[in-house]
């Protein structure tokens, strides 16, 4: 049998608290990205997660995926906006290589390190991501 994802959640990974962002149906806003409702409650939850890490410094903010929406200034795209101009934090963001290219060059992430994680070893890109972090 095979088992379908019905939906996402936003989770503050500090505090494991969880907001509904995107579900197959139901009751969400208008507004669709592929087969799924984007719920208003989950993007205000996301922004405001982000939106907290504002004033504060080193710490690892980590979105998971930025894509079409924010390319076309949708979901988190004025976040990762206000992290990378206004925030001295390190920002980990997962994104499709169709939406690399785009995504780099919309923020002028110049300096951005990619590591493809179709085919690796997690444990041993962990400890880069770590050793990357600490030498900024």
């Amino acid at each position: 049998v095979e088992k379908l994802t019905r939906g996402y959640d936003i989770i503050n990974i500090e505090t494991g608290e969880r907001t509904v962002f995107l579900l197959d149906e139901g009751i969400c806003g208008p507004e669709r990205i592929g087969r799924y409702l984007i719920c208003r409650e989950g993007i205000a939850a996301g922004e405001n997660i982000l939106n907290s890490f504002k004033d504060k410094r080193n710490y690892v903010i980590i979105i998971d995926e930025a894509g079409s929406l924010e390319l076309n200034g949708k979901g988190w795209a004025k976040c990762i906006e206000t992290i990378l101009e206004e925030s001295e934090n390190h920002l980990i963001m997962t994104v499709r290589n169709t939406f690399l290219n785009d995504v780099i060059n919309k923020w002028g992430i110049s300096d951005a390190v990619v590591i493809d994680v179709s085919d690796i070893d997690f444990n041993e890109k962990g400890l880069d991501i770590v050793n990357i972090i600490k030498a900024t």
